[in-house]
């Protein structure tokens, strides 16, 4: 009997665990080479710009934004809301929440007005007004300690709060009693604030971060800084920058060390690096025996990995003209307005991750540049910006040449608060000669935004900002003369820059459109918009009764479109800023629209 070679002839199942072992996938999970990141998730929210103007900030959207970004290079899983309203501030906690597990580190930052109300502490959202502060209402308003519960089960949770902030000289007086304690039962939790109990923080230089986050940003990025450490630095630039002025806060009950900046760790050894591993397998498959493509096999059906398969030969096509390139096949028949239906549906269910999910995935609705458009203006018209952006992004890699998802891109950008990336964007279309009313519209509105972001500050960019959102409403509007929305948005426009000539002349093409259109149709139109922008021609004519009378009627007729009220009323405490309206009058409006 001949001995055997018991090396040549190990059992194959004793083989693969040793190759598992040996494999990445389980040397992944040794201490040496661990993930120094973990799992980590962030919820970044930034409150500047106000529907009521005079709770404007000139900095927290670019605080917001600054640590949005400081924070992904962090490896955080950021759920970001800039200049959100309260429906939008709710639905990103909900997003930001879905994605904590038990071993996560969750951070919350906040940048804008906060107030404390009764003993709780207040996060103001956009659309919230000077007067339901003043009056302590605070149905509007989003409690922070909503955030705290739903990040209370995570190993470690940081909140950074850079709120109360006022520039001292508006003196619009408008945090009310300060941030009361912050109190949400969590164990393990550092919660930082910009400034002591009952102090309110600056706002920090026009065109810059506010103090407080400025240091953030820097200490965070430092290797091997803990966050005790972060802290302490934090605390003494803040008051080194303010001549202490503003003095940061913190409590805390960490018990273990955190580093937003891993220091670099030591290289593992070579047997546990990917090609030490792939060597040593390789070699033991040689000396028992085993092909190598059994190993590759046998490590893909572990990982779920479909095993390749070689391509059929295609069949020749006899008539085929060598110099005419192949046409794709085509694609199976879609009933577009059946997938439009759907899309509608899941809407109006609420079902807006499976939206994305349908323009991101291989089926009809990716595959059609209507339906994926559609998809888009669904997402965006349930304020749901932070999806909107992804599934466009993924719209436009297989349509990069449609005008209609190129003008969605920009517009969710801005409502994302992104105002450079949706201005890069827009004016592609616009260098490109597509100056149609939509794409003109939408580049004046983000100037508009990025002028009331700047108007608090630098006046000279500001004004900059005003004249480019009123040049392009007045080129629209010369384009696409039945556009009354672009002409009165011009007129308006010239009536802050204080150019009163022309924004009474550009008034009264509008009046002359609206006329013209009453004639066609042979009645006044019901239309909200068209009612107020009637009125609003009509103010910057000096017409002030008719004009109080069709803010009315359009108010009344339309008392549930709060949207579009409020969004008249913004305009409206704008232009009675410029114009010489009587006080009675001004009286009126400021009570109907609740000014």
């Amino acid at each position: 009997m001949i001995k055997s070679d018991n090396t040549r002839n190990l059992p194959l199942s004793f083989l693969t665990v040793l190759i598992f072992l040996l494999s990445p996938t389980s040397v992944s999970a040794s201490p040496s080479v661990v993930d120094p990141y973990g799992h980590r998730v962030a919820l970044v929210i930034g409150n500047g710009t106000y529907q009521d103007p005079s709770l404007d900030l000139p900095n927290p959207q670019r605080d917001a934004m600054a640590m949005w970004h400081t924070l992904e290079a962090l490896k955080f899983d950021v759920t970001p809301a800039i200049n959100a309203t309260q429906r939008e501030m709710l639905a990103a906690i909900d997003e930001f929440s879905k994605k904590i597990q038990g071993d996560s580190v969750a951070l919350f930052y906040y940048a804008g007005h906060g107030v404390g109300i009764g003993g709780q502490n207040y996060l103001v959202p956009k659309d919230v007004g000077a007067r339901e502060l003043e009056e302590k209402e605070t149905a509007g308003l989003v409690s922070a300690n909503v955030v705290l519960e739903k990040m209370g089960r995570n190993r470690l949770d940081i909140v950074i709060l850079d709120a109360c902030r006022n520039d001292p000289g508006r003196g619009i007086g408008l945090v009310i009693d300060g941030f009361s304690k912050m109190t949400g039962g969590v164990t393990e939790a550092v919660i930082a604030y910009s400034t002591a109990e009952g102090e309110r923080a600056l706002d920090g230089p026009p065109g810059k971060n506010s103090y407080y986050t400025k240091h953030w940003l820097e200490q965070m990025k430092v290797p091997g800084r803990e966050l005790g450490d972060v802290l302490k630095k934090v605390r003494s630039g803040t008051r080194t920058d303010t001549d202490d002025k503003q003095i940061p806060w913190q409590e805390s009950t960490m018990e273990g060390d955190f580093y937003f900046s891993p220091a670099s760790l030591p290289e593992p050894p070579v047997w546990q690096t990917p090609l030490g591993i792939l060597l040593i397998i390789i070699a033991i498959a040689a000396f028992a025996g085993i092909p190598v493509l059994v190993i590759a096999r046998g490590r893909r059906a572990r990982r779920k990995e479909p095993i390749p398969s070689p391509a059929p030969t295609p069949a020749p096509n006899v008539n085929a003209d060598p110099d005419t390139p192949p046409t794709l096949a085509p694609a199976p028949h879609v009933d577009v307005d059946e997938e439009i239906a759907k899309l509608r549906a899941m809407a109006e269910a609420g079902y807006f991750d499976e939206i994305v999910a349908c323009v991101q995935s291989d089926s009809a609705c990716a595959a059609s540049v209507k339906l994926s458009g559609v998809a888009v203006e669904l997402l965006i018209g349930g304020e749901q910006y932070p999806k909107a952006i992804p599934a466009v992004e993924s719209a436009l890699e297989r349509f990069p040449k449609s005008i209609r998802l190129r003008q969605l891109y920009g517009l969710a950008l801005r409502r994302n608060g992104r105002l450079n990336d949706a201005i890069f964007q827009l004016n592609l279309l616009y260098e490109q000669g597509n100056r149609d009313a939509e794409t003109l519209g939408l580049l004046a509105a983000v100037w508009t935004d990025r002028w009331q972001e700047q108007k608090s500050g630098d006046a000279a960019a500001a004004r900059d900002a005003l004249e480019k959102s009123r040049n392009l409403y007045e080129e629209a509007f010369g384009k696409f003369p039945a556009d009354t929305y672009t002409g009165i948005n011009a007129a308006s426009k010239s009536a802050l820059l204080d150019e009163m000539d022309k924004a009474k002349a550009l008034a009264s093409e509008v009046l002359g459109r609206l006329e013209l259109k009453k004639e066609r149709d042979g009645a006044a139109s019901l239309d909200y918009w068209e009612r107020a922008t009637e009125a609003e021609a009509r103010l910057l004519q000096g017409e002030w009764n008719k004009a109080m009378d069709l803010y009315h009627a359009a108010r009344v007729a339309h008392q549930n479109e709060t949207g579009s009220i409020r969004s008249t009323a913004t305009q409206l405490q704008r232009l009675l800023g410029v114009l010489d309206v009587p006080d009675d009058i001004r009286q009126k409006l400021t009570e109907e629209f609740r000014l």
